[in-house]
Formats: C-alpha cells, structure tokens, sequence
C-alpha cells in the first residue's frame, strides 16, 4: 500500500512539472521581442543613414518632409523642384538691366564683343546680349527645342497665354498682341545673293508689363502679295530705301496676312532693340 501511495506521489511531481515547464515556454513565447526586418529604428542603421519602413536609407528632402508630416497622419507625394538650368536663370525678366558682371557670374565670359553686343555661349545655346553702360538691355536667341525659354516670365499679365517658342507663329503672336506689332524688312526688292533677307516684327509691350519690346524675326518667305502691293503704288527707289519700315502705313495687314502661318525663329526681348530703319528714322 505504502508503495503505491509513493509511487502516485512521483506522478503528480512530475506532472506537475510538466506543466509548469509548458506555462513558462508558452509565456517566453509570448513576450519575444518584435522581429524586425532590415531595421527597426535609426539606430540600426550605419552612418548617417535613416530607417525608412525597415530599410536602411540615406536621408533625403523627401524622407525628412515624410517623416515630419507623418505626424499629421498624411502620406505625402513630395518631389523636390527640378533645378533651374543656367539657360533658365538667364532669359528671366529681372535679368534686364543688370550689371553684365553679374549676368556673367552665370553665363560665363563673352566669347565674342563688338561694341555694346556680347555673344554667350550657354547649354549649347548662343546668347546675344546688347549692352549700354556696362548693364543688360535686351537678349537675343535663336529658338530651337534646346534653346528656348518662357515668354510669359516677362509679360505677367498676360497670364500665362503666350505658347511655347518652339510652337509659336506670327499669326498666334498678332492675336494675343491685337496686332499691335509692326512688320520690317532689312530689304523686299533685289535683295541679291549676299545674304538671305530677314523679316521682323517689332512690339511694345503695355505700362503695366513694363514697356519691355519683342522683336521676332525670322528668313523671309515668299511675300509676293506684299512687295507686288507696294510696286504697284512706288517706283523701285521707294522700296529700295526702305519705305516700307514706316508705320502706319496701309501695307502691314497684308504682310500680317502673309506671315500668319510662319514659324518665329528668333527673339529679341529687353529694351532699346536696334530695328530696320525708316528713312528720316521716324517711324
């Protein structure tokens, strides 16, 4: 008897045991530390590198305005701004009448001077720049897709109407001006083979976008209309002087007319713009 009390003694021991080995694993178990993956703070990581949901990272503007606005419980989708390319610092509006030593703090020096004209070399871009007391006047570039810039950084009140260089045309610029601009040629009639002739148009802008002109230019195209108008109303002498640059005059809605459809090849903004001149230079 003695012996099976005993031994019913030894059972309960080691059940008992048993069971309190199984409490203490399955409570070890429920209190184990979070497993992270990658990382779980900043601490984890090397340098001056950042946790970034379980991942090491280098810090950036994003990550800290992410981090900043998750407290807000916002998700943002926050690029930092594109960096202005030296072509875009140059053909602003606030760069007319600068000090040319400040404009070359951007451009670089002149490759070329010819009295109060610099030529600049910028993005690959030439840049003409007419000059009057060592200070920016008015800026000059060929158009192309490389080499273009915004037209409505100059004229504001506008808001935002001009197009795109690359896509404008006489005609879009005439409808947005009220074809106030005048029309100019360096020559209409017997231009000979020197050279090929250039059409301009000449505008000023209004007081409140600060009088600043424009002048498009472009290689004349056929404008047989125009030149065959005037021979019939003047001998050849009044075209060869260059009567036409005197505006008003009853020939510019037919260049308008003429030059609606043609591309815009250059331009020139600022101020004191050299034009074609009217003889007597009145125009």
């Amino acid at each position: 008897m003695k012996y099976i009390i005993s031994c019913l003694i030894l059972v309960t021991v080691l059940v008992g045991c048993k069971n309190q080995e199984d409490s203490e694993s399955s409570s070890s178990k429920s209190i184990a530390p979070t497993q992270y993956v990658g990382c779980a703070n900043d601490n984890d990581c090397k340098g001056d590198r950042i946790c970034e949901k379980s991942v090491c990272v280098s810090p950036t503007v994003v990550s800290q305005v992410a981090k900043s606005t998750s407290v807000l419980g916002m998700e943002p989708d926050i690029k930092p701004p594109k960096p202005q390319s030296k072509l875009q610092k140059l053909l602003r509006r606030d760069m007319i009448g600068v000090d040319v030593a400040y404009f070359e703090k951007v451009s670089g020096l002149a490759r070329e001077s010819d009295g109060k004209n610099r030529t600049y070399l910028v993005d690959n871009c030439e840049i003409v720049v007419s000059t009057s007391s060592k200070k920016v006047r008015n800026l000059r570039i060929a158009i192309s897709p490389a080499c273009s810039f915004d037209l409505n950084e100059f004229f504001p009140n506008y808001n935002g109407k001009f197009p795109p260089l690359t896509k404008m045309t006489y005609g879009s610029f005439d409808k947005l001006t009220n074809n106030s601009g005048s029309y100019l040629a360096d020559c209409v009639v017997d231009c000979g083979n020197a050279a090929d002739p250039v059409i301009y148009e000449h505008w000023y802008s209004s007081r409140a976008d600060g009088v600043i002109e424009v002048m498009l230019e472009s290689i004349m195209p056929s404008l047989s209309g125009w030149s065959e108008a005037m021979q019939e109303d003047h001998p050849k002498e009044w075209l060869w002087d260059g009567n036409y640059n005197c505006t008003p005059n009853k020939y510019q809605p037919i260049v308008r007319s003429e030059m609606r459809d043609a591309k815009v090849e250059a331009i020139t903004v600022g101020y004191d713009i050299q034009v074609p001149k009217c003889p007597g230079g009145l125009r």
